[in-house]
């Protein structure tokens, strides 16, 4: 699942790609893709094992996925909400009772494996960048019933954030020299928060932002609406 079909599909097509042509995957899994013999398509690829791999969108059904519509026995979650998904109460409480009745329980309570046999309970793997304290990744990291990890781009010998005296979790692929240099132009351009949202997992609410007429579309709060008035 991830926030656009059009994402969904890409991820798709790029598993599917990876499983053909990637030699390694063949020698301890065979061919798994066969383009003549079974079904493949952007949204939807079955695979030689029997086990399908289907594209959903954010805030889309997903009961009954599997190639029979059964119910998915793994859901991957990337990714899923934006910035414009967190700028009312409402859009978040939407969010969060949809990941509740469509994503958490629709996945399989139980599943046996079409080819090997064995058996399982469905499972979801969420990944996704802290946007706001209510958006789904701060729901789900303080949900008992997930084992969550939190990453943040800088970090002390301990693991835990570190924009001070901090390293790089990845040094090879975003330098810490680099990263600092980079929260430095943030704070000089303003937009400090902004870099701490995507490098460092921190939260930012959507009211601490620079005030944008256009988004006045989603100040409706209960019956109060606000409108915008220009002097002649």
């Amino acid at each position: 699942i991830s926030e656009t079909m059009d994402e969904s599909r890409r991820h798709v097509m790029k598993i599917t790609s990876a499983l053909e042509s990637n030699e390694r995957i063949h020698h301890y899994y065979g061919q798994l893709v066969n383009r003549n013999a079974y079904e493949t398509q952007k949204e939807s690829t079955q695979f030689a094992n029997k086990i399908w791999l289907r594209a959903k969108s954010f805030m889309s059904q997903i009961r009954g996925t599997g190639g029979d519509w059964s119910p998915p026995s793994l859901i991957i979650a990337d990714d899923l909400q934006s910035n414009k998904d967190t700028k009312s109460e409402a859009t978040l409480q939407d969010a969060w009772n949809w990941f509740q009745d469509e994503v958490i329980f629709s996945r399989a309570q139980r599943w046996q494996h079409p080819h090997f046999g064995y058996t399982g309970s469905g499972q979801i793997r969420f990944l996704g960048t802290s946007l706001h304290p209510l958006c789904l990744a701060e729901k789900i990291y303080a949900d008992s019933r997930f084992k969550c990890l939190r990453y943040a781009i800088l970090q002390d010998a301990e693991g835990r954030p570190d924009i001070v005296t901090g390293r790089s979790i990845w040094e090879d692929m975003f330098p810490t020299a680099e990263l600092y240099a980079e929260m430095r132009a943030a704070e000089h351009n303003g937009t400090l928060n902004n870099w701490l949202q995507e490098r460092m997992n921190m939260p930012y609410k959507y009211g601490d932002r620079a005030f944008d007429v256009t988004d006045m579309r989603f100040w409706n709060v209960g019956t109060n609406r606000f409108a915008i008035y220009q002097d002649e």
